[in-house]
């Protein structure tokens, strides 16, 4: 089915979430652990696989583990073609998407640059004097992290209308 980008992003997005439901409910019921009484007398090598089975079955219900398991296959496959698409009509945007991650990037590693503000204060004794002078100041980073926050949402903003306006072929 042919969808603009933004949407294919937003059902990649939803099929991860199922593939994770799937995958929850595979788990909770692949395993069966359940402690049964043996009778007195009865050595425990003489329970049959068939009995196993057969309490496994009961625990179960009607969820079958296999049938889980090829539908998460079978979701897989789908996510691969859904991300391929996605990856393709990404090519068109790749400078504004290598540009957005490297501004966030830059912004993340911003706020951990040691910077203050430049001051002159006693030290020690009255003629001692501590001078804390950082050639790039507080006000310096808090400007530069302003002007990366705008290219951020410029970015952004960027990257939502190619999404909105470029389609994609995604399979059903």
């Amino acid at each position: 089915m042919r969808v603009t980008l933004a949407r294919a992003l937003k059902e990649k997005n939803r099929l991860i979430g199922e593939i994770n439901r799937i995958r929850s409910i595979f788990n909770d019921h692949n395993l069966v652990r359940k402690v049964i009484t043996v009778s007195e007398g009865s050595n425990t090598s003489e329970i049959s696989k068939d009995y196993v089975a057969e309490i496994a079955a009961k625990e179960r219900g009607n969820t079958d583990p296999l049938s889980l398991f090829r539908v998460y296959e079978s979701m897989k496959e789908r996510l691969v073609a859904i991300k391929t698409a996605i990856t393709k009509a990404n090519a068109g945007a790749a400078e504004l998407l290598v540009s957005l991650t490297e501004a966030k990037s830059a912004l993340s590693e911003i706020g951990s640059f040691h910077t203050g503000r430049n001051t002159v204060e006693p030290y020690g004794s009255e003629r001692n004097m501590l001078i804390n002078h950082y050639a790039l100041d507080t006000e310096f980073f808090l400007e530069t992290q302003k002007a990366y926050s705008d290219r951020v949402n410029t970015l952004q903003d960027e990257i939502d209308e190619y999404n909105a306006k470029t389609f994609v072929e995604i399979p059903d």
